[in-house]
C-alpha cells in the first residue's frame, strides 16, 4: 500500500494544466506537488476534479506553488502540508512541500522560505518531503554543468539533515537548446524507505518539464539507494 504523488512543472500553462486534470481525473495520484500552477487574478485555475482540494497561498498575486498547506510558512513560491497515513495502527505524519526557486533571486539558494520550513521541521522532529524546481544546476544531481545556484544549494544541503533523490540521470527538463536535471526531490533520511518507484515520466505535460512520479509507501519496508550531499566531494 502507498500513496501516488506526482511532482509536476506547470510553466503557468493552461493546456498543461489540462494535461494534468485528465492524469488526475484517473484516480491513481493521490497527490500533486505543482510548481507554477496556472493561475489568473492570484487563484489557480482549472483542476476542477471531484473529491480533491486546491490550497495555496491566498496573499500572492500570482502563485506558482498548489498544495494543501501550513499557512504560516506557504508563500509565494512554496507550499507545504502535513500529510497524514496510517502505518502500523498509529497515524503517522510526513509534511509535504513544493518549492520553485527563482533562477534570477537576488540572494542565494534557496531561498528563505525553504529554510524556514526545514528548520521548523528539524525542530518539531518532523519528518520532511520537498518536490523542488530549483533551476539549479549540479553534477550531484546529474546536471551537465554547474552555475552559482547550483553551488549555493549543494553547500546548503550539507548543512542540513536532507537527502537528495536520484535515479539515473534522465533529464527533468527539455526544450529545443537543451537537456537538463534541474527538478529534484528533498527528503530526510528517516523516509528513504518510505519513496518508492521513483521516476521521471516519458509522458509530456506539454511544458520543457518532465514531471516525476513517485509513491509514499504506507508499510515502508524496502530500502531504495539514494545520494547525501555530505558524502559527495
Amino acid at each position: 500500500m502507498g500513496i501516488p504523488l506526482i511532482q509536476a512543472n506547470l510553466q503557468h500553462s493552461r493546456a498543461a494544466t489540462g494535461v494534468l486534470e485528465e492524469i488526475l481525473s484517473k484516480g491513481k495520484i493521490k497527490v500533486a506537488l505543482i510548481p507554477e500552477p496556472w493561475g489568473h487574478k492570484g487563484r489557480i485555475r482549472v483542476l476542477n476534479l471531484r473529491g480533491g482540494q486546491i490550497i495555496s497561498c491566498t496573499s500572492a498575486d500570482r502563485p506558482r506553488v498548489d498544495g494543501m498547506p501550513l499557512p504560516q510558512l506557504s508563500a509565494m513560491d512554496l507550499a507545504a502540508a502535513v500529510l497524514s497515513f496510517q502505518e502500523c495502527n498509529m497515524i503517522r505524519g510526513v509534511v509535504i512541500c513544493s518549492s520553485y526557486l527563482l533562477y534570477d533571486a537576488p540572494d542565494p539558494a534557496p531561498n528563505r522560505e525553504l529554510k524556514d520550513l526545514v528548520n521548523l521541521c528539524k525542530t518539531k522532529s518532523w519528518d520532511l518531503l520537498v518536490g523542488c524546481d530549483s533551476i539549479s544546476h549540479h553534477s550531484v544531481w546529474g546536471s551537465s554543468d554547474g552555475n552559482p545556484s547550483g553551488e549555493s544549494l549543494f553547500k546548503y544541503l550539507i548543512t542540513t539533515e536532507l537527502q537528495l533523490l536520484i535515479r539515473g540521470s534522465q533529464p527533468t527538463f527539455r526544450n529545443n537548446a537543451r537537456e537538463e536535471v534541474i527538478d529534484t526531490t528533498l527528503y530526510t533520511s528517516n523516509i528513504v524507505h518510505k519513496i518508492k518507484e521513483w521516476r521521471v515520466s516519458g509522458e509530456t505535460l506539454l511544458t520543457d518539464h518532465c514531471h516525476i512520479l513517485f509513491m509514499l509507501s504506507e508499510e515502508a519496508r524496502q530500502a531504495i539507494a539514494y545520494r547525501d550531499p555530505k558524502a559527495t566531494n
